[in-house]
């Protein structure tokens, strides 16, 4: 028998080396007739590529929709969950389920061809020849795959590989003809249990490592294992946001032996997601029941629907069904904007709804003043578009658009925020967001105050101020207060000046005034501080702007 398990494996171990790639001719196959094509040519089947994609009609698989295609062929295969996937535990060839992002929200098929203490040789069958085999290391790959696997069940297998089939015969015939001196009673006892021995040795070549694995099916091999009193449940409609739905569903064991759970399936996302690991290595007793909790995605709006198929290791798979109608609520974006002060100021407050087509279109309720203040609504526009994700049909969501011209007469330099509430039809609750303004200066100084330093007493100190635009040197009067002279310079975006420096010690203040032609913008007044101490020959020290370095 060690023999023949040797051979088995040096025959896998040449079997390696070839290629995977179906015919120049064929397109490159979906990833799981692929895992499918490159697991069976491991385990010796004679198989081709063009004919195990014809046994797909759907390119959304499950492990479990694999097992099921794989035993309709004629070949037998079972679901373990590998608890802690190393070198040692995993068993191999083996069909993997990956996951492509970290949010395990995209999966992929591969085959794990073979493995050591530091290393994985992954097979990705659907890509070419020359990219299909990748060394990995144990973190890369864990980082994708959380242990779930399909291997080949070699107890069902058995008497499916002709060479191994052979043997046991002859070991049984051998064992039958030296033992037929004895009683029949005997013979009877001993040849059973020789070949259950013999059996049971034949299932050890498919792995080892510590693992969650699926019990040889016995009792209820087929028909319902599983009930849900309420395996459909319809929520109506449900206004949500950006919130995800779940709904918990109660599911009992009615088998009279204990089951595992083989296989988890969502709709939404193709395969179990994280939460329902543990529910994949538990053993389920007969009578137990065990809570699951289906997801709703609410990017959807209308109706939507997801489907979890529960597949034990015997009997059938059990189907829940969770359905909604998603309706949104509107969104007022908060708005930021700058303006120049002395001037009137427009803000454009949009209001947007994503809709199912049979809700009302987005309408304001009667606006009261003071939920505005100190704005007043200057002008009201808006637009109804099918939402840009969906067909372009009639009953298709919309996308609605409000957009409220809001202004307000001028507002002191600074930065000013304003609570702002609105009520819209069909809502009861008014919607509220916050509209900031930054008011500046139509001439906005880079320096909004100059810190000259520590100076001489009675020393004379230059400065500049710089702009960030040209100035309009026509109707501009420059004015100073303190012991400050500064006047524009030619290149009109900056003023120059110098400072006389009082003779005593301690902080000194000045200031530069830009007066404009007939008030069209407000006055500008830029501190000018300093600190007068003797300190010896300290030569000239440029200004720089108050609490800068």
């Amino acid at each position: 028998m060690r023999n023949i398990r040797i051979l088995f494996q040096f025959s896998l171990l040449i079997l390696s080396a070839q290629t995977f790639a179906s015919e120049e001719s064929h397109t490159m196959p979906s990833c799981g007739a692929a895992s499918t094509y490159a697991f069976l040519r491991l385990h010796g089947h004679d198989v081709n590529v063009v004919e195990v994609e014809g046994w797909y009609d759907d390119e959304l698989l499950s492990l479990s929709e694999l097992r099921r295609v794989m035993f309709d062929h004629g070949i037998s295969t079972k679901a373990v969950k590998i608890v802690e996937p190393n070198g040692r535990t995993v068993i191999t060839p083996a069909i993997l389920y990956v996951t492509v992002s970290k949010q395990k929200e995209i999966g992929h098929f591969v085959v794990l061809e073979r493995a050591d203490s530091e290393s994985a040789w992954i097979i990705d069958a659907s890509l070419p020849e020359t990219r299909a085999r990748t060394e990995v290391t144990w973190e890369q790959l864990r980082s994708r795959w959380s242990g779930e696997c399909l291997v080949l069940d070699d107890d069902r297998n058995l008497l499916h590989q002709p060479l191994l089939t052979g043997v046991l015969l002859l070991v049984a015939l051998a064992l039958l003809g030296s033992l037929s001196f004895r009683r029949t009673k005997k013979v009877s006892a001993v040849v059973p249990s020789i070949l259950l021995v013999s059996f049971s040795f034949g299932a050890v070549g498919c792995g080892r490592g510590q693992m969650a694995d699926v019990p040889g099916e016995s009792g209820q091999l087929h028909g319902q294992v599983l009930e849900c009193e309420e395996p459909t449940i319809d929520l109506g409609v449900v206004r949500v946001d950006d919130s995800t739905i779940e709904q918990n569903f109660v599911v009992k064991s009615i088998a009279d032996h204990p089951l595992r759970i083989q296989d988890i399936w969502l709709s939404c996302c193709g395969t179990v997601s994280s939460s329902h690991d543990s529910l994949l290595a538990r053993t389920i007793q007969p009578g137990e029941s065990f809570t699951v909790s289906v997801p709703l995605r609410t990017h959807i709006v209308g109706e939507t629907q997801n489907k979890m198929k529960i597949t034990p290791d015997s009997g059938n798979t059990i189907t829940l069904e969770l359905n909604a109608v998603i309706s949104k609520s509107p969104v007022i974006v908060p708005v930021r904007i700058s303006a120049n002060a002395g001037q009137a100021i427009e803000v454009p407050l949009k209001v947007s709804h994503v809709r199912r087509f049979s809700e009302p279109p987005l309408e304001l309720d009667d606006v009261e003043a003071q939920m505005l203040s100190p704005f007043t609504i200057s002008g009201v526009s808006s637009k109804s578009d099918p939402y840009p994700s969906y067909p372009k049909q009639e009953s298709s969501p919309r996308f609605d658009e409000l957009t409220l011209g809001l202004s307000v007469d001028d507002l002191p330099i600074g930065t000013h925020e304003f609570p702002i509430s609105l009520k819209v039809k069909g809502w009861p609750e008014p919607f509220e967001t916050t509209i900031e303004v930054y008011v500046k200066h139509a001439f906005e100084p880079l320096e909004r105050r100059l810190f000259l330093g520590v100076v001489e007493p009675e020393s004379k100190k230059p400065f500049q101020i710089r702009f960030m635009k040209t100035l309009d040197e026509s109707g501009l009067v420059v004015e100073t207060e303190g012991p400050l002279e500064c006047g524009i310079d030619d290149d009109l975006r900056s003023l120059s000046g110098e400072c006389s420096v009082p003779a005593q010690s301690g902080r000194f203040e000045g200031a530069v005034v830009l007066s404009f032609h007939e008030d069209v913008h407000p006055k500008l007044r830029i501190p000018v501080t300093g600190i007068v101490k003797s300190t010896g020959n300290m030569g000239d020290r440029p200004p720089f702007p108050e609490g800068g370095n």
